[in-house]
């Protein structure tokens, strides 16, 4: 399977993702298992809806990073 390389602007959403340390610790844990959980998410995130922006900045880095969003029931 070939893997995709992401364009320059995806690598910048990673890199921009990558300086906030929750943001890093879910890039490095969706790469480990290949998605995302919402689980995942409010752990680094407890509360998403006082950060708006920064979610924003770790789905756009998970998209570029070809990291899938599972939502679990």
């Amino acid at each position: 399977m070939d893997k995709i390389k992401p364009s320059k602007q995806d690598s910048k959403e990673i890199k921009n993702c990558e300086k906030a340390s929750p943001c890093a610790r879910l890039i490095q844990l969706g790469r480990e298992k290949s998605f995302i959980t919402t689980e995942d998410i409010l752990r680094e995130f407890p509360e998403p809806e006082r950060n708006i922006e920064a979610l924003d900045r770790i789905f756009a880095a998970l998209a570029a990073a070809n990291i899938s969003y599972i939502n679990e029931d």
